[in-house]
This record gives C-alpha cells, sequence and structure tokens, in this order.
C-alpha cells in the first residue's frame, strides 16, 4: 500500500492523524519491549541492528496476537473485512514470516 493522492487538504490531514496515532501506538509497544528486555540499554542507537529486528519482531508477533485475541473477546469490533483477511498460521506460524526468536524457542522446546 502507497500513500494515497489527497483529494483536498483535509483527506490529507485525515491520513496524518491516523499515521500518527498509529506510529505512537507502535512506538509505545516497542518501547515497552526494549524497556523490558534490555532494560542496560538506555538509547535506541546503543542497540545492534539484529537486536532492533528482534524487538520489531517481538512487538508484530504480539500485537498480531493481541488484535485476534481481543477481537474474539470484543465482537462488537469485529468488521466485515475481517473475512478476507490472512489466517494467522499463514502469516505468524509460516517459517518465512516467524520471527526468528519464536523459531528458536519452538525448536529448543522440542
Amino acid at each position: 500500500m502507497s500513500i494515497p493522492n489527497f483529494k483536498s487538504q483535509h483527506d490529507r490531514e485525515a491520513f496524518m492523524q491516523i499515521f500518527n496515532e498509529q506510529w505512537l501506538s507502535k512506538k509505545e509497544m516497542l518501547n515497552h519491549v526494549k524497556n523490558d528486555l534490555f532494560r542496560e540499554y538506555v538509547s535506541w542507537d546503543q542497540l545492534h541492528p539484529r537486536t532492533l529486528e528482534v524487538i520489531n519482531d517481538i512487538v508484530s508477533y504480539l500485537a498480531y496476537d493481541c488484535e485476534r485475541q481481543f477481537e474474539e473477546t470484543h465482537q462488537n469490533h469485529n468488521t466485515e473485512d475481517e473475512e478476507i483477511g490472512i489466517p494467522r498460521h499463514t502469516v505468524v506460524e509460516s517459517e518465512v514470516l516467524t520471527p526468528r526468536w519464536v523459531i528458536s524457542t519452538t525448536q529448543e522446546n522440542n
């Protein structure tokens, strides 16, 4: 998906408001994981690129699971678009898209 060609300044502002809300949520989740798992690193620039990737993978994985669980427990939040969604096992449990920390944890437990 790309940034749409806006028909008006109002449309652009509405899009940017949604973007900013989503970004603040994602940033809060990223900081939460970083601060919980890597307390000794105060700044993001101290982290190795692979660690940044792992943090993002954890957030993406958990956000997906939380969204599904929220929708299951709050039926009034489901939309018609749900029917066209990608099944969890296709996205999350695929070795290609599953975060490496999940794969290694699963393999260690077997």
